[in-house]
Formats: C-alpha cells, sequence, structure tokens
C-alpha cells in the first residue's frame, strides 16, 4: 500500500475580521477570569479553614 501524504500543520492563523477576532478576544477573557476565581477560591479556602481551627479551639478551650 502507498504511504498516505502526511497533512502540513497547518501554520497559526492570523485572526480574520470578526468571529476570530473576538474569539480570540473571549477565549483570552474567559481564561482570565477563570485564573481570578481560582484565585478567589484560594484565599477563600484558607480563610475559612483559619475560621474553623478558630472555633475549634474555642471549643476546646470552652469543654475544659
Amino acid at each position: 500500500m502507498p504511504k498516505q501524504r502526511a497533512r502540513p500543520e497547518r501554520a497559526r492563523e492570523e485572526p480574520g475580521p470578526g468571529r476570530s477576532t473576538s474569539e480570540a478576544a473571549f477565549n483570552d477573557l474567559r481564561r482570565q477570569i477563570a485564573q481570578r476565581n481560582e484565585q478567589a477560591s484560594q484565599v477563600a479556602r484558607k480563610r475559612r479553614a483559619e475560621r474553623e481551627q478558630q472555633q475549634l479551639l474555642t471549643r476546646r478551650e470552652r469543654d475544659f
């Protein structure tokens, strides 16, 4: 069987007018929002852990 021709890799196309440009900008915005959400989640997780630790210490002091 003859070898199938490998398709040349498509060069990264420059965004054209309209949809391509807005799609790339929208994807960048989504990525930024996801990063901010992740950072906010990490901060909230840390605060929640500190608050739970403090509550645990308070309960221990109260019980003894």
